[in-house]
């Protein structure tokens, strides 16, 4: 075997490996954003399983540079445990790093319509703003 042919397969591997890793734990923060997802969809989870989904959302963010679904899931899975003033700081959270986020706005907008109307106002401007023609709808 030439001395070429060793170095570019030892490149290989060595190029390899970390791509193989990232996959790894890109499938595995799918698969945990998925189950809690599944979580989130149900009426009226148990307590035991929003606990898990939140942990599980927790964990899968921590290498994930894409959070946002994540965060819309706890929003969900906060609201689902009626536990609204975090689901509240998640979504302020989420609008402030991703402004132009018409279903975050929308959210925000519907979880302070009690609570805070004056928020509850300005998040709806924001999604006039963000789509004129159907103001009470995140897509266009």
């Amino acid at each position: 075997m030439r001395r070429g042919s060793v170095v570019a397969r030892a490149a290989v591997v060595v190029v390899a490996l970390p791509v193989i890793a990232w996959l790894g734990l890109s499938y595995r923060n799918a698969q945990l954003v998925e189950d809690a997802g599944a979580v989130a969809d149900q009426q009226a989870p148990p307590a035991a399983d929003v606990q898990r989904a939140l942990r599980d959302l927790d964990r899968s963010e921590k290498l994930n540079p894409d959070r946002s679904e994540g965060q819309a899931l706890k929003v969900v899975l906060d609201v689902r445990a009626k536990r609204f003033d975090l689901a509240r700081a998640d979504l302020e959270a989420l609008v402030r790093r991703e402004p132009k986020n018409a279903e975050a706005w929308l959210l925000l907008a519907s979880l302070t319509r009690q609570s805070d109307p004056a928020r509850s106002a300005q998040a709806r401007e924001q999604l006039r703003r963000l789509n004129p023609l159907k103001p009470d709808t995140p897509g266009g």
